[in-house]
């Protein structure tokens, strides 16, 4: 019983994932985002091919289910583990990987920064808080949303150890392994920006350039 709970809250997780706001709002209005803009599946780029309202919901709903699906992750194993919280760490993974690399749309998602957002609110709010204001930082300093959101969690190894004792202040190897682990994923999927960053080559906002 214990590992179809295991499989139900990875599957519940990645499923969420595949819920992809910036696709199914632009097929709406007659768009393919992963062919405009950027390319990206993400809010930043529903922002600037579809407008401020698409941004804005893309926004919203990218970070809802990653707070939701740290919920359900808890809730699923409660009753049958004796730390739920550790599959809401589970569930929360799973969604950040479901919204990169969704099964519904070929595998070809966001950069999961939004989710991976939703997911810090999930488990500690003040854990998310530390990310968010990095990233306003660096990107009102560099203009660059790329560099906020990198620079983000990067400090979420960080921030992680600061407020574990909200989190799972018994198992601070695990609850750095998760940071580590959703920091490389993020990275792995910002390597475009890390090279063009290099080549001085990234294009900042406001400029009327495309951020890729």
């Amino acid at each position: 019983m214990e590992i179809l709970i295991v499989i139900l809250v990875i599957l519940t997780g990645y499923l969420l994932g595949n819920i992809s706001p910036s696709i199914i709002v632009g097929r709406m209005m007659g768009v393919e985002i992963r062919e405009k803009g950027s390319g990206n599946a993400g809010s930043t780029n529903a922002l600037r091919v579809l407008g401020k309202k698409a941004g804005a919901i893309t926004l919203v709903i990218d970070v809802l289910k990653g707070t939701l699906a740290v919920y359900l992750g808890e809730v699923i194993s409660a009753g049958f583990f004796p730390d739920p919280r550790l599959f809401g760490l589970l569930a929360g993974l799973s969604v950040v990987i479901g919204h990169i690399w969704p099964i519904a749309f070929k595998f070809k998602g966001g950069k999961g920064v939004a989710t991976t957002f939703g997911v810090l609110l999930g488990i500690n709010f003040y854990l998310a808080l530390s990310c968010l204001l990095v990233l306003i930082f660096l990107v009102a300093v560099t203009r660059r949303v790329s560099v906020g959101s990198m620079g983000a969690f990067i400090t979420l190894s960080f921030a992680i150890t600061i407020f574990s004792g909200g989190i799972y202040e018994d198992r601070p190897l695990l609850t750095l392994g998760f940071a580590v682990l959703i920091g490389i994923i993020v990275l792995i999927k910002h390597k475009d920006n890390i090279k063009r960053l290099i080549k001085k080559e990234e294009p900042r906002l406001g400029l009327g350039k495309k951020e890729k």
